[in-house]
């Protein structure tokens, strides 16, 4: 998901202010100004900037990656405490609750649950999802974190490996898509191309869901990463064909035009 870690504070911040430095009376960088709140544009009396230690983070990635890595649990969650309290009769409303685990996630090899509430994350209390995602901004893929969480009543520590995100929401129709696993290579036959996971209701008519993508007009498709890439350069203006597999070695075609 994007950033939602920001320091709020007083400082003067008007348009055109943005990306200049945040700084305490000691001269210490603390942020990035970032962004105001006002229907007229104008500074109102706070704003809001981005923490010197993930725009640290940004710059060091770029400069060595050129590109920033963002580590991922692999949990899907529920942020309403009042649909938890209501639906699911949860009381514990403070942490972030587990609804869904991706498979072959940093979170699924290391055991947390469906159902499972976290609570800390590095001794770090953890009260709502933007606290989660927020300490997540700076880590980076392979980095270890240990999760504090509660499981029928009881609190279970557990130590996860972040992985790269291996689900992506594709630009100009909005299928979601994911790497193969072992298991995906085997039963499609083939180590390249991304899994629909995912399909917007304009699209659910066309049966993609389960198929494996392996190229756009003609352009091999390995994974993830290439597919954002190909998908973001398309035009709605132009026509385009996605070449995919289903389970049976079938190709298909869709084309967008």
């Amino acid at each position: 998901g994007k950033n939602q870690s920001f320091i709020q504070t007083d400082a003067a911040v008007n348009p055109g202010n943005s990306g200049g430095a945040l700084v305490d009376t000691q001269g210490h960088l603390i942020g990035i100004n970032t962004a105001i709140s006002s229907v007229t544009g104008a500074y109102v009396g706070y704003s809001f900037a981005v923490p010197a230690n993930i725009a640290k983070k940004v710059v060091e990635d770029i400069m060595e990656f050129g590109a920033v890595q963002t580590g991922i649990l692999g949990i899907q969650t529920i942020t309403s405490p009042e649909y938890l309290a209501k639906e699911r009769g949860i009381k514990q409303l403070e942490g972030v609750y587990v609804e869904e685990v991706e498979a072959d996630s940093g979170a699924d090899l290391a055991g947390v649950k469906h159902g499972d509430i976290i609570v800390q994350i590095d001794r770090v209390q953890i009260k709502k999802y933007a606290d989660l995602t927020g300490y997540l901004s700076s880590k980076r893929p392979e980095d270890q974190v240990s999760l504090m969480v509660l499981r029928d009543g009881k609190t279970v520590e557990l130590p996860v490996v972040l992985k790269k995100r291996n689900t992506l929401s594709l630009p100009l129709i909005g299928l979601t898509v994911k790497n193969l696993t072992e298991e995906d290579q085997k039963k499609y036959k083939t180590k390249k191309g991304v899994k629909i996971i995912g399909v917007p209701e304009g699209y659910k008519g066309y049966g993609l869901a389960g198929k494996v993508i392996i190229a756009v007009d003609e352009i091999a498709v390995e994974n993830i990463s290439q597919a954002q890439e190909l998908f973001g350069q398309l035009s709605r203006y132009r026509r385009t064909v996605i070449s995919m597999i289903d389970q049976d070695g079938e190709k298909e075609r869709l084309i967008l035009q």
